[in-house]
């Protein structure tokens, strides 16, 4: 974590191109398979922290300034706003994303057991692209003040708060994220679009290609032997060596 070594920065920015492209630009030649692998080893825990990731790879210097000098300011006018200048999140976050029946569910169930047994509070963000989604069980005093029209019901027990609350329109990823506390690190399920660092789950009984254009991708999961991610990659039945990446790389901030 070199990076953090050197100035433990407020804002890390990671500038991203692919190997292709940066041989053009030095006039170099295009380096072999096992050096970008290599590379993306040593900087995966400076892409699981980035605030900001940018792939340069089709833009100009003036287009990746722009969205420097946007991101800076919206983040600071955001933080003027909940006076919360200078204090970091309150835990990291990590997506995992993939096809659907692609075995996400089950490799978070075994990954959270792990680290759980490693004394780390997990909280899960989990989404569906599904509406009208049973949250609750028919007859049920909650399930009937929702059918009855409350936009916002919660549920408390001696050991749980459980809320389900309504939206007009799509809920974004941070009125999720929101309700997400005392906890060492958030697991995210879906929001492939999202802006945090995902680990992509690749089943070849599934499909054997990568997600297109996925932005931020710091290791994969999969079972395709020749898969080309250019990151850190784990079988489906290595779950300690997954947790042991996520713990040094995502939770612990190290190389």
């Amino acid at each position: 974590m070199m990076w953090r070594r050197i100035s433990n920065p407020d804002v890390l920015i990671y500038l991203d191109v692919t190997m292709g492209v940066a041989a053009r630009r030095e006039g170099l030649e295009q380096p072999s398979a096992w050096w970008v692998e290599e590379r993306e080893v040593r900087l995966a825990h400076a892409r699981a922290h980035c605030d900001l990731y940018i792939d340069t790879s089709a833009l100009t210097p003036e287009d990746i300034l722009t969205q420097v000098l946007g991101y800076l300011k919206e983040s600071t006018e955001n933080l003027e706003v909940d006076g919360m200048v200078g204090e970091s999140p309150a835990a990291p976050i990590l997506s995992f994303v993939g096809r659907s029946n692609s075995g996400k569910t089950t490799l978070l169930e075994k990954l959270i057991a792990l680290l759980r047994e490693r004394g780390y509070r997990v909280g899960v963000v989990k989404h569906t692209v599904r509406a009208d989604v049973e949250t609750d069980l028919p007859g049920t005093d909650t399930r009937r003040l929702w059918e009855a029209g409350a936009q916002h019901v919660a549920f408390v027990t001696p050991d749980r708060i459980v809320h389900t609350r309504r939206y007009a329109e799509l809920p974004p990823l941070e009125a999720a994220l929101a309700g997400v506390g005392d906890v060492d690190l958030v697991l995210i399920e879906g929001f492939k679009y999202g802006p945090y660092p995902k680990i992509e789950v690749v089943r070849a009984a599934r499909d054997p290609a990568l997600i297109p254009d996925l932005e931020n991708r710091i290791a994969c999961v999969t079972d395709v032997l020749d898969l080309a991610c250019g990151v850190p990659k784990f079988a489906f039945d290595d779950g300690m060596a997954l947790a042991d990446f996520v713990e040094r790389v995502v939770i612990r901030c190290e190389a």
